[in-house]
């Protein structure tokens, strides 16, 4: 029996929290019978066996609606994944990121997480995320600042109105009879 990893479990559960009304056509994670080799076909020697070790995320991720304000965010998304290896926060779990055509991994020291030229499948419809063996059973939160924009903005704006009220407040307990320094 077949088992997509932790490690990618996890990253399409923050992916599709984070956008939950994207398109999903392009997604996948077990090869059909045309893929013979390669991380989307079941790891038969893995502890319990059968693991798959990528998944493909649909690169329209604003969905029907265009529900976020970032057009780029399938970019960005690479970018902070490949980023956080790179920065080795990602625990050795992401092995190679494919994607318009460029492949970004730690294989080369001299382009270490770095885009380079991609001769084979281009992937221009998904990303296509592979993971290490590391992956198979560390299930952690991928912790990218994309995940936490919208949250971030929220936060921002509730400050933004307790600050207001506190200032209303102030104003007014200031205005009342009695509210002087002397008292």
């Amino acid at each position: 029996m077949a088992w997509l990893c932790d490690a990618g479990t996890t990253l399409r559960k923050q992916i599709d929290a984070r956008w939950p009304e994207r398109d999903k056509r392009s997604d996948g994670w077990i090869g059909d019978a045309a893929h013979t080799t390669g991380d989307h076909v079941p790891d038969m020697g893995s502890s319990p066996s059968g693991c798959v070790r990528a998944i493909d995320v649909d690169e329209d991720l604003l969905g029907p609606s265009g529900q976020a304000a970032d057009p780029d965010a399938a970019n960005r998304l690479v970018k902070e994944l490949a980023a956080c290896a790179r920065e080795g926060r990602d625990g050795g779990r992401l092995k190679y990121i494919i994607f318009e055509g460029r492949i970004y991994s730690g294989t080369y020291r001299d382009q270490f997480w770095t885009p380079r030229p991609f001769s084979g499948d281009p992937h221009t419809t998904h990303i296509h995320i592979s993971f290490t063996n590391r992956g198979d059973h560390r299930g952690g939160k991928f912790e990218l600042p994309i995940f936490y924009a919208p949250k971030r903005r929220w936060l921002t704006r509730q400050i933004k109105k307790a600050r207001a009220a506190l200032r209303r407040y102030t104003a007014r307990r200031k205005a009342l009879p009695g509210s002087g320094k002397d008292n």
